[in-house]
């Protein structure tokens, strides 16, 4: 691998991070523009449930059902959104995303050891120290940006907005997206993904034969899910790996459903079916590669091509991991993330993440809990978790809820909700654990044995912990689900009494 292509990649990694910066700054400071607006909505969208929840809790009477009330729904506003998502870009590794990627299978976030530039960002060479450098000049620049937001100062946010891109123009779109942009670069902006591909398809029919013509638009039409309303001008490498991550796990054979729906449960890993043959997921990229080709070269509709070079195209492969097994926190790591949890229960996450660390639960088990699904049952007065269905057969099973989340108020924070418990799938919650709360409670990405440490790895603790204590593995198995719990639908109320008391021996 010679330098020039570390060198690219390197820059690739800083300019996903800069252009997310250079966009939110651009919807702090100009909140007419189509930035603005794209976010404006993407905020009312994540933050709709609390809202609902919101106003259905100040419509119950709470007296009239004899409970305590939970904590009262509070969601952010725009602004305090917008630095939220600041926060977030500040704390973002480039170099972890690169080289981890969903497995679906193990829902888990896996590393790639065999990516060709592992070795030269993942241990002290030259170029982990230049990314290192231009990494920290970013995180610098957006906390001081997001400072001056916070303290409502806009003429310090655009000075400070100015400088992160005068430092870092080189891997802005040519013009950049400056604080000031002329008319041009506005009506640049205003050309969606959507409008751009229904323009190329149009272009593309026209070269075909007969027999070929439909191949453009069925091979854009998953690059459309997730990148429908992005300005053609702001999409980015990252944009592109993430939709070529699901591209390469969607399922074929798919008549008898919609795309949408099918692209949502193989975002989740919920998708049935075998993944399409690679040689067909690769005629997706190339249809993409056209696609810029055609806007920015032939066009001009843009000045913005992020798999222009051999070296980014090639980053958009089937990939194969060797993948590092995965390990229990150890009690201080355990304690730290749920004593963080419990302070902030107006976080859904922090639920869904304390029901992890208590029972032992898979990732898309919490997140698909409904309201239906936390039962008390009549003779014993147990609260338990009903799981219907999982990963694997053996997943269906009850569970006591342990009564530290009891003593919390969980019952009563689900009387909140009408069906959905959580408003996020199973990716957004490891999402979340990877992106946020693991870097702001400075909790590893590997254990000292060199095992990976996830979100999952709730799931080993809860198991260690139990072995620790010689329960029976047939006990253990009922809690967590693994194979051979013969676990049935019909739990007597002595069975659960009994589990309830092995549940309530998970302490941190």
């Amino acid at each position: 691998m010679n330098k020039a292509d570390i060198d690219v990649f390197i820059e690739m990694l800083i300019s996903n991070k800069v252009n997310e910066v250079v966009r939110l700054g651009k919807a702090i400071t100009q909140p007419l523009s189509l930035t603005a607006n794209s976010y404006f909505e993407q905020w009312f969208n994540e933050t709709s449930t609390q809202r609902d929840n919101q106003y259905n809790y100040d419509s119950t009477d709470w007296g009239y059902l004899d409970i305590t009330p939970p904590p009262y729904p509070e969601y952010p506003s725009y602004a305090n959104w917008l630095s939220s998502r600041l926060d977030r870009v500040a704390a973002y590794q480039p170099d972890y995303q690169a080289f981890t990627s969903y497995d679906a299978e193990r829902d888990d976030v896996v590393f790639d050891s065999e990516h060709p530039h592992y070795d030269d960002l993942q241990h002290p060479t030259i170029h982990q120290a230049k990314y290192d450098y231009l990494n920290a000049q970013v995180t610098k620049l957006t906390n001081n940006i997001n400072k001056a937001h916070k303290e409502d100062d806009p003429i310090q946010l655009r000075i400070t907005l100015n400088e992160l891109t005068e430092r870092f123009i080189d891997l802005l779109p040519s013009p950049p997206p400056l604080v000031n942009t002329s008319q041009e670069n506005k009506n640049l902006d205003a050309l969606l993904f959507k409008d751009a591909v229904e323009k190329y398809i149009e272009y593309a029919e026209g070269q075909l034969p007969k027999k070929q013509q439909a191949d453009p638009k069925r091979h854009m039409k998953l690059w459309l899910q997730d990148l429908e309303y992005y300005p053609i001008d702001s999409i980015n490498l990252e944009d592109i790996l993430e939709a070529w991550e699901i591209i390469n796990r969607f399922p074929k054979n798919t008549k008898n459903e919609s795309i949408e729906s099918i692209w949502e449960l193989t975002k989740t890993g919920d998708a049935t079916g075998q993944p399409m043959a690679f040689q067909n997921a690769k005629k997706y990229k190339q249809e993409l590669r056209k696609f810029f080709t055609w806007a920015c070269d032939i066009t001009k509709h843009s000045t913005n091509n992020p798999i222009a070079t051999d070296s980014t195209y090639k980053l958009l492969k089937d990939k194969k991991h060797n993948q590092t097994p995965r390990t229990k926190f150890s009690n201080q790591q355990a304690l730290t993330i749920t004593d963080h949890c419990k302070a902030n229960l107006s976080n859904p996450f922090s639920w869904a993440i304390l029901l992890m660390a208590y029972h032992g639960m898979r990732n898309s088990e919490v997140t698909n809990l409904t309201k239906s699904d936390i039962i008390t049952d009549p003779d014993s007065q147990i609260s338990y978790i009903n799981i219907k269905q999982g990963k694997t057969a053996n997943a269906k099973r009850k569970i006591p809820i342990h009564r530290e989340i009891l003593k919390l108020g969980f019952i009563a924070y689900v009387q909140q909700f009408k069906i959905d418990i959580f408003n996020f799938s199973s990716t957004k919650l490891t999402s979340y654990y990877s992106h946020e709360l693991r870097p702001s409670l400075k909790i590893p990405h590997l254990a000292e044995d060199g095992s990976r440490l996830s979100l999952y790895s709730f799931r080993h603790t809860v198991i260690s912990k139990l072995t620790a204590e010689n329960i029976q593995r047939s006990i253990q198995n009922k809690i967590v689900g693994h194979a051979q719990s013969e676990t049935q639908a019909g739990y007597t109320h002595l069975e659960l009494e009994i589990l309830q008391k092995y549940v309530n021996i998970i302490t941190y």
